[in-house]
């Protein structure tokens, strides 16, 4: 088992620990398991403090899992942070666990316009188009390899129509 974390017990309110690897946790004095529910993007936020810090509210991030991947999330603004060399993995485990398909949305042009600054190297992150559907616009570190993705556009991203595959 890892550590407690700050989520009590809606049994009996004693702080409950995060069981190790998993995205679920127990309470250590009655036993009771508390299993996080996904955001629409997917994203089971777990609450432990995690390293970096939101390019966006700049406070703490703190952990999150997509699928068995390990990843940060903003407990504010709900946006992730994610390694980049997970992304691949992330969409792809994400559309197996969906079965919506949406309509596109439109870019928006002024997200564009948006500078970021990775919180971790203090470098201006690039901000561009994401190169698969959605129409979103991600902002990426290219110094640490890091991914931004402002709550939303991960799931614009799952629910957009893939027209490499038929469904």
């Amino acid at each position: 088992m890892d550590h407690q974390s700050s989520i009590t017990c809606a049994s009996c309110g004693a702080p409950l620990t995060m069981v190790a690897n998993k995205d679920y946790f127990i309470c250590s004095y009655c036993g009771a398991y508390y299993f996080p529910d996904a955001s629409e993007d997917g994203v089971k936020i777990l609450g432990e403090p995690g390293s970096d810090c939101c390019p966006v509210c700049k406070i703490t991030l703190v952990t999150a899992m997509v699928g068995e991947m390990h990843i940060q999330a903003c407990s504010r603004c709900r946006g992730v942070l994610l390694p980049q060399e997970y992304l691949s993995f992330i969409i792809k485990t994400l559309r197996l666990t969906s079965n919506k398909i949406e309509a596109i949305l439109p870019l928006e042009r002024d997200d564009l316009k948006q500078v970021r600054t990775c919180q971790t190297c203090g470098q201006k992150m690039d901000t561009h188009p994401y190169g698969g559907g959605g129409n979103v616009v991600i902002d990426v570190c290219l110094h640490c390899g890091v991914v931004w993705f402002d709550y939303g556009e991960l799931k614009r991203i799952i629910t957009a129509p893939d027209f490499s595959v038929n469904r």
